[in-house]
């Protein structure tokens, strides 16, 4: 086992002791953070004051889009739905989850379709080569069942990645599938005892960099779509594995450690984060090397926003 993979199941340990609450003032702001990022991605740009408004009153207004609304609406309520199977034997229904997500992300909004519906037609996705199977209905099941096999044979980053990568690859729905798609792994994700993540696009360089992942991790699925026949689940993972998802992994594994070091830390009483300067005092060592040791994931520490590291005590090793 790797330093990286430690890191992430000592984070994991600790959060599965961690009492999530959705309401907390600095979760929301974290869930506002996810949501302008992950509908920057697909092209829908909102500034901080808009954001604010959402995240303070989560009613409609001219001034707020309606997609960033309804994303941040969904994501509270699936969170939260999730943190209800974390702590149960329950398994969840994958196929019901994402068909009310898509609802969900398209409420009050006027499209040529119906929501919450497979697509029946052909789809092309945005900034892909791959070219999505004409009927997406027998693939998606496959999915479902893909996503246990994975998580019961991946470390978390690398079952998400592959997960991901399928699902956009198979693009079940007209529009919103990436919407759909990130908010179906952070639901994954806070169900096994970890925390939602942000994948960042709000810069192009970020999208760019997202975008290209995707396009590197999901060339073995091309050549199982040509082939237009569901394969087994054991052929299934035999080919998604001769993608490239070492950058694809890469990000997930970032996007964790920077989102479980935020929900331990919001969690902590004030009077229990330190400063670094006071960890490298307490530690005996320089402020550089307290940075280093944050950055390599060795320090549990989160910004909160403020622009300043706050480092919980209790985590210190």
């Amino acid at each position: 086992m790797t330093a990286s993979e430690n890191e992430l199941l000592r984070r994991k340990e600790l959060l599965r002791a961690t009492k999530i609450d959705v309401s907390n003032k600095e979760w929301l702001y974290m869930l506002g953070a996810e949501t302008r990022h992950s509908v920057a991605i697909e092209g829908i740009f909102t500034d901080e004051k808009e954001l604010k408004a959402v995240i303070e009153r989560s009613d409609s207004s001219p001034d707020i889009d309606q997609r960033v609304l309804n994303y941040f609406r969904a994501a509270q309520f699936l969170y939260d739905m999730a943190l209800q199977y974390r702590n149960s034997n329950e398994k969840p229904s994958y196929i019901l989850l994402i068909r009310t997500l898509h609802s969900q992300l398209h409420k009050n909004i006027a499209t040529h379709y119906i929501a919450g519906e497979f697509r029946k037609g052909p789809v092309q996705i945005t900034n892909a080569v791959i070219k999505p199977p004409f009927n997406p209905q027998k693939w998606i099941k496959l999915w479902a069942h893909y996503i246990d096999h994975t998580l019961e044979n991946y470390f978390i980053h690398e079952a998400i990645a592959r997960i991901h990568v399928l699902f956009e690859a198979i693009h079940p729905f007209y529009d919103g599938n990436g919407r759909v798609g990130r908010l179906i792994i952070n639901f994954i994700l806070i169900a096994n005892n970890y925390t939602n993540i942000i994948i960042k696009g709000v810069e192009k360089s970020e999208r760019d960099r997202y975008y290209k992942a995707l396009e590197k991790a999901d060339k073995g699925i091309v050549k199982l779509f040509e082939r237009d026949k569901v394969p087994s689940l054991e052929t299934l993972s035999t080919e998604i594995d001769k993608g490239d998802f070492n950058q694809l992994e890469n990000i997930i594994y970032e996007a964790i450690i920077e989102s479980s070091n935020r929900t331990l830390t919001m969690y902590e009483p004030e009077n229990e984060l330190l400063t670094v300067p006071e960890v490298a005092k307490k530690l005996n060592i320089s402020q550089t090397a307290i940075k280093k040791r944050i950055k390599t994931g060795k320090i549990i520490a989160s910004k909160l926003g403020t622009g300043t590291w706050r480092i919980p005590q209790k985590y210190l090793t």
